[in-house]
């Protein structure tokens, strides 16, 4: 029960953070997925995650996503997706399996 309580409230948070227009947040990024396997959340974005530039934006962007998944009491690992597969940010942080805690 703890899994898709945990699911339901990830879908909500991370919906309204990609359609708040926030300074940090690309535009246009869908949500093609979400999912909680063995206490990691893996969330799988469209490419348009890929639409910004500077290491200070992708630093910003990346404490937004994981300050949101640690409000989360399940999981224990947060992992980014895009189109399906682990990949760099464009600034070159990768987030496959990181701690939340």
């Amino acid at each position: 029960m703890k899994v898709f309580v945990t699911y339901i409230m990830a879908w909500v948070i991370f919906t309204q953070i990609f359609s708040s227009g926030m300074d940090f947040v690309p535009q246009n990024v869908e949500i093609l997925s979400i999912w909680i396997d063995d206490g990691v959340l893996t969330l799988n974005l469209s490419e348009d995650v890929m639409n910004y530039g500077g290491t200070y934006f992708e630093y910003r962007f990346i404490n937004i996503l994981f300050e949101s998944a640690a409000k989360l009491r399940y999981p224990r690992y947060l992992t980014i997706l895009v189109e399906g597969r682990a990949t760099y940010l464009p600034e070159g942080v990768k987030i496959f399996r990181e701690p939340l805690h």
